[in-house]
Order: structure tokens, then sequence, then C-alpha cells
């Protein structure tokens, strides 16, 4: 075989090879030539999931070195710029020298726009990843905000380039993210439910789940819950929490925005999802230690609300779970919840049983309570026994859980005892001593004890007894339904008509029926009295924490 044989056989080897339908009809090769050429081309992306390393290494050669020897350094230190590498955890857009001559060096590619393209690519995904919105470093702020204005002039001269990609089209049509308020443009169409345009930011800019974009698009449903009706608002209240929860960045400004919000509500009824969210996360604000925290965020009368809240609720349980008297703990609830304004300060003391009780309600009792509960005890105490202790100006005010015990008052600067001690005697050595200098009253619970108790409490403070003003809900209208239960009511039909009861006292419903669930109505023990006999002549019963319940079958 001669030698123009011999190459005429490759070459037919060859072109087969090239053309083989089982090579290209390869749908992973296809796949991954795809993915190839929209990387390069179409959409935004990172330099690679492979070049991670390279990227490492080029952002802490330019931080040793402070030079960018050639365009492939320059183009992996820009898509490296938000990232933290070596032993110092160092992030390039946190440097206040060498990032803005970065971007000085990136502005030399302008003569050869391929390259100054790819750069902005670059510098487009760090700006999409580092939290320049609520970083802590004073230089990746203002690194981060000079890296916006420069993207943004260089908008239109990328987008000229070609070939024509759709990232830049896409930047373009949402040129917002280079604003001061770069996503409230989407706040209430996600309100709604509506995501088409997140979902496109998400396909066409590679938004990944650490892009500030994804948090801040919360934050513009939250303003924009803000700007509805109250009665709207409340409504979106309990998943715009569950929203913020893990985002420990953003959680205290959305939960701020929240509580400002709902302080401006016609009825700052109490709200058991913002009460217990703000405990959970800035603690109770009954407490000094946490009152700092509060401060940082939102204003005293904001805080006074929730503070009154947690105050309101601490009778309630008292009253309702933790006084053993029967029929009498709702008269001594509903005296003391008109002082609710009046009081200064509170605190438990829980007796055995309500200290070892693992029950939901008690475990939140001791919770909410926190550094503010004491355990009770002393010769003769009974297990099942607490007491409840009120500051009102300098006096302090004993209220027991068990009918027959009187209430004692006492100079609060002058106590037989330590409050927050951890315990606390309950007999005459304690609680109950009247032979100590600083005693000041003690009261019985005989028929008409509320004007003796009101006597002294004006004797003693100068207070008196008002309703609670963020508590009052408004009357039900006369004549407005019916108040009847049908003997049988359909669920349907039941369920709208307490809907409309509920709404009207400020209240919300809550129908878990259809998951085997109960029906439940949030609203607190000391509701308005009209519309708590609607409840218990409907069945209703109180949980505490959590409002009246019943089934419907």
């Amino acid at each position: 075989m001669n030698h123009i044989d011999q190459l005429r056989r490759l070459l037919q080897r060859t072109n087969q090879s090239l053309f083989d339908v089982e090579h290209w009809g390869d749908l992973a090769s296809i796949q991954n030539a795809g993915r190839a050429v929209r990387k390069q081309f179409g959409e935004l992306s990172s330099a690679g999931p492979g070049d991670e390393r390279s990227i490492g290494v080029s952002v802490l050669a330019y931080h040793r070195s402070g030079d960018l020897p050639n365009y492939r350094e320059a183009k992996y230190v820009c898509f490296g710029i938000a990232n933290s590498y070596g032993r110092d955890e160092y992030c390039l857009i946190e440097d206040r020298k060498l990032f803005p001559r970065l971007i000085t060096h990136v502005d030399q590619y302008k003569q050869e726009p391929r390259k100054f393209r790819r750069c902005y690519q670059g510098l487009l995904s760090g700006y999409f990843e580092y939290p320049g919105l609520v970083s802590p470093s004073q230089d990746g702020k203002s690194n981060w905000t000079d890296l916006q204005g420069y993207l943004k002039g260089n908008l239109t001269f990328v987008q000229r380039q070609e070939p024509p990609v759709e990232w830049t089209k896409t930047l373009g049509e949402h040129a917002n993210l280079f604003t001061d308020a770069p996503c409230l443009r989407y706040g209430d169409a996600l309100l709604m439910g509506d995501t088409r345009d997140i979902d496109t930011l998400r396909e066409k800019l590679a938004l990944t789940d650490r892009s500030w974009v994804l948090q801040e698009i919360i934050i513009a449903q939250i303003e924009a819950a803000t700007k509805k009706s109250d009665a709207d608002f409340k409504e979106h209240i309990r998943r715009l929490l569950a929203l913020i929860d893990p985002l420990e960045l953003l959680r205290s400004k959305g939960l701020a925005r929240l509580l400002q919000r709902y302080h401006k509500c016609s009825e700052p009824l109490e709200n058991i999802d913002l009460r217990d969210f703000s405990l959970k996360h800035w603690g109770s604000p009954m407490l000094q230690v946490k009152r700092q925290t509060w401060s940082a965020w939102v204003q005293e009368p904001v805080i006074k609300m929730v503070d009154t809240w947690l105050k309101l609720r601490s009778i309630e349980d008292f009253f309702a779970l933790l006084a053993q008297d029967g029929q009498a703990r709702r008269d001594r609830l509903e005296f003391w919840l008109r002082y609710v304004d009046a009081i200064d300060d509170l605190y438990f003391a829980l007796g055995t049983n309500a200290r070892q009780n693992n029950t939901p309600d008690y475990k939140r009792i001791r919770e909410h309570m926190k550094g503010h509960w004491m355990s009770l005890g002393g010769a003769g105490v009974s297990a099942d026994n607490n007491a409840f202790l009120m500051r009102i100006g300098n006096s302090l005010f004993v209220e027991f859980g068990k009918h027959g015990n009187a209430s004692h008052v006492f100079q609060y600067d002058n106590l037989p005892f330590r409050l927050g001690s951890g315990f606390v005697d309950g007999t005459g050595d304690g609680l109950k001593n009247t032979y100590h200098p600083g005693h000041q009253a003690k009261m019985t619970h005989h028929q008409g004890w509320e004007s003796e108790f009101e006597w002294t409490i004006k004797r003693l403070t100068g207070a008196r007894p008002i309703a609670p003003k963020i508590k009052t809900p408004q009357p039900i209208a006369q004549n407005t339904y019916r108040v009847e239960q049908p003997s049988t009511p359909h669920p349907s039909s039941f369920i709208e008509t307490l809907r409309k009861l509920a709404s009207a006292n400020g209240y919300t419903v809550v129908d878990h029926t259809s998951k085997g669930g109960n029906l439940w109505v949030e609203a607190p023990y000391s509701v308005n009295n009209s519309f708590r006999q609607l409840l218990e002549k409907w069945g209703f019963k109180f949980k505490s924490g959590k409002g009246w319940w019943r089934e419907i079958e």
C-alpha cells in the first residue's frame, strides 16, 4: 500500500468517527456542549465550578502582590470579590485599597469589549452575593456601593456588545437592582403569590440562595404589606414572620418594621404571633438586660405595646391557669386587667405543681416569665398554690392563686424577701410577713372586695382603674348579626358568621377542621363580655396562650 492509499484510509476513518450517528446522538454530550455555549454567551454564571480553586489562588495572589499580570488573573479575581479565602478569611470587596484598584484595571478592558463583559459578569456576580446592605464592614459597604454605581454606569456599554445575550437584556429590564431600594418593585406581586419576576432573575442572572436579592424581596413584601389596610396587613403577619425567621441579618429589620406598622393599627390588640416571635429573638422587654436590644430597633411606644401584651398575658395566665379558686378568678382577672397600664413590673412565684408541670401551657408560662419567676415554698405552703407579684409605683401587691389567701402590699424598696432570687417564702416569713416594717396593707376577697382594693391602690400609688387601651375591642354592632346558635349549625355558614363576629371585635378565626383539627378564635380570655358569652354559648373553650377552640363535626 503506497503512501497515498494510507493517507486516504486515515482520512476516511477520521471522517467516519466525526460523523458517527451514535456519537452525535449522545444526549449527555449535546447537553454538555449546550451548557458550554450558554455559559460563554447566554447566562450570567461564574467562571465555572472547576475554576473555584483558581479563583481563590488568584485572589490571594492579588492580595499579596497587588498586581494583575494578565486578563486571566483579572477575570478570576472579578469572580472572587465576594468570597473569603485563606486562613484570614480575606474578602477582596472589603479591601479599601485593592478593590478600587481592581475596578480601575477592569476599566482598561473596554478596548476589548468581550473581555470587559466577562469581567463585568464576575463583578456583577459578586455584587449580588455580597450583603452590602447589611454588612458590618464599613469598607465592604462603601466598596459595594461604588460597585453598584460602576455596574449601573456600564450597563448600556455591555448591552451593546455582540453577540447579544439574555442576561444583559434581563439586567436592563430590572435596573432597579442598582438603586437604594432594589427590590421594592416586586413586593406587591410576591405578596399575592406572583413569583414570575423573581423566577426570571434566578434563571437569567444565576442568583444563588446566598444572594441578598432573595432576602431583600422578603423586606419588599413586608413594605408592601405595611401599606395595606389594618385588616389586610394583619392577614399577612404570620407568613412574613415565617419568611424572616431563618434570616439572621434581616430578621430584626423585618420584625421592627412589622411591629412599627402594627403599633399604628387603630386597635393594636395582642398579636400572639408577633408577641412570641419577639420573645424568641429579642427576649422579654420586661427584662432590663433585653431592653437595649429592643431600643436599638424600635421606639418606646412600640416597646410599651409589647410590654403591655406580656403583662396582660401574664395576668390572664395566672388567673386562668395558675389560680385555683374557680369562678372567683374571673372577677380578679377583670379587676387587675384594669390596672395593666399602671403596673410597672410583675413576677410569678410558682408552687411545686406549676414548676414540675411540663405541658405546653406551663412550659410557655415559664419561658415567657424567664427571669421574672421564682419558686414558691415554705412550711405548709400548698404545692398547687402560686403567687402573683405586681409593682405599681413603690408598692408591691401580692395575690395568691388559692382562694382564702389574703393579698398583701409591701414597700417595693423595703421587702422581707428578694425578687428574682430563685426562691420566695410564701409564709409569714416572706410574702405574708405583716410584721415587716415595709408591710403596707392586707386585703381579703370578701363580698365587695373590689372597692377596698381600689381604695387601697389609690391611697398607696394614686393609680386608678382604666380599661387597657390596646386591648379594648370594638363592641359587636347591634342587630348586625343574629347571635342565636342553631341546634345543629351548618359548618360553612356557622364559620362565616363567626369570622364576621371575630373581625368586628378585632380577632382572627383559624380553621383547622379540613385537616381534622379544631376551629380556633385567636382571642384572649378577657375578650369583650358579649363576645365571650357568645363563644361560651357556642361551646368554645379557652386554652391559655392560644385562644378559644371547639370541635366542628
